[in-house]
């Protein structure tokens, strides 16, 4: 992810200073390839850092959350082209949005660099071992061969007890 954030942060000058259309085809196809090697990871990366009982809906939570954050990105690139402008070789003046939309890329380019490279990472995690949401689980015990599963009193007011095994590993939860 911080490779390919980087290396699109250097592409930036290419994407936005062609004048033809070949070179900006290239530079747009080699600008898209790094772009979808940074971003398109991002929602596994948010599945691995989500709480374990919330893996399911936790990153498609925060995703929609950072779209709808950066959501008035478009209109704020939109006025800061339509207020700076730039001359073109025949001395027409036009707006700046080329340069205008290389910053905000890069400045997207460093951030998501910056936070992959010394974010939190959850190398090694065993998602099996957690408990489903929802679950007050008291104990998490390897089971032995011959425990039996079912539901007993815990003489205290008459509280059930569950046990479930889950992949070698048996959930204990009121």
């Amino acid at each position: 992810m911080v490779g390919a954030a980087l290396i699109s942060g250097c592409l930036i000058p290419a994407w936005i200073l062609p004048t033809a259309e070949r070179s900006l085809s290239a530079s747009a196809f080699f600008m898209q390839f790094f772009v979808q090697g940074a971003w398109g990871v991002i929602p596994i990366h948010l599945n691995e850092l989500s709480p374990p009982a919330f893996r399911s809906s936790f990153p498609g939570i925060t995703y929609q959350v950072g779209n709808m954050i950066s959501s008035p990105s478009a209109q704020i690139v939109n006025a800061i082209a339509e207020t700076h402008f730039l001359r073109r070789s025949n001395g027409d003046r036009v707006e700046a949005y080329g340069p205008t939309m290389g910053v905000a890329t890069a400045i997207i380019a460093v951030g998501i660099a910056v936070t992959a490279a010394l974010g939190p990472e959850k190398r090694g995690s065993r998602f099996e071992t957690t408990a489903p949401a929802g679950t007050d689980v008291e104990a998490l015990v390897k089971r032995p061969s011959d425990a039996e599963a079912g539901s007993e009193s815990d003489g205290e007011g008459g509280r059930k007890v569950g046990r479930r095994e889950l992949r070698g590993f048996e959930y204990v939860y009121t």
